[in-house]
């Protein structure tokens, strides 16, 4: 099932709307992303999100609070696997707000769901989804700069004995130089969705057993967009 927001002309990025959610099973939190200009893309998201679950299953955070100034968070920098969420901490999105989301996910879930903040280095890309992506079977595209930061190196992985619960022996598909921006692609109904160009990653996926399509994401690339930002699944 696909539901199409309403067109918003005036807010230029809303057409990258996991920014402004992160939604579960369980209920949806209502981000502020740390780009102050998009913060009203979520007055649009807020009527969708709770005709979809109920006003008593949406979480807010950051969003209208003056006491919140520098909770932030983008969807984008929020990555699920399993039952659990890597939450990259970066420019767009600060400690504090990993911090909330993380409470507020557990708290929807009955803590059913487990989440832990990636702090990014410098030299990353835009978003934490932009250098990792979790492809389903315990397996993960990731840009090699990535592999090397905690949890997903190899010493984090053998001092923990695992990535998260319920994935002790992850699979990672380290994308190609040159097709890093590929590192961003999303599983829908057992199809992995790689972006457009990039024939080196859509192999590679393919000979780890999934099937793939691509989608041409070439005019949302110039803005720094990427295929995961175009839409909220669940």
């Amino acid at each position: 099932t696909f539901q199409s927001l309403p067109e918003a002309p005036e807010l230029p990025d809303a057409c990258f709307v996991e920014d402004v959610a992160v939604v579960t099973e369980f209920g949806a939190v209502l981000t502020a992303p740390g780009a102050r200009s998009r913060r009203p893309e979520a007055a649009s998201m807020l009527p969708v999100l709770e005709g979809l679950f109920g006003k008593d299953k949406v979480r807010k955070i950051g969003c209208g609070d003056p006491e919140s100034d520098g909770i932030t968070v983008e969807g984008g920098d929020v990555m699920r696997a399993g039952n659990h969420f890597f939450i990259g901490v970066t420019p767009r999105t600060s400690a504090s707000g990993a911090a909330a989301l993380s409470a507020a996910l557990s708290e929807l879930s009955g803590g059913m769901l487990t989440a832990s903040a990636v702090p990014l280095p410098p030299g990353c890309l835009l978003h934490l989804k932009s250098d990792v992506s979790y492809i389903g079977d315990d397996t993960f595209l990731i840009t090699p700069p990535m592999r090397n930061v905690p949890p997903f190196s190899d010493a984090a992985l053998a001092a923990a004995g695992g990535l998260c619960p319920g994935i002790e022996s992850p699979n990672f598909l380290e994308v190609p130089e040159g097709e890093e921006y590929a590192a961003n692609s999303v599983r829908v109904n057992g199809t992995v969705i790689v972006p457009m160009g990039f024939p080196k990653v859509k192999a590679m996926v393919e000979a780890a057993g999934f099937t793939v399509a691509e989608v041409d994401t070439s005019e949302y690339r110039k803005v720094d967009g990427g295929l995961s930002c175009l839409s909220v699944r669940f």
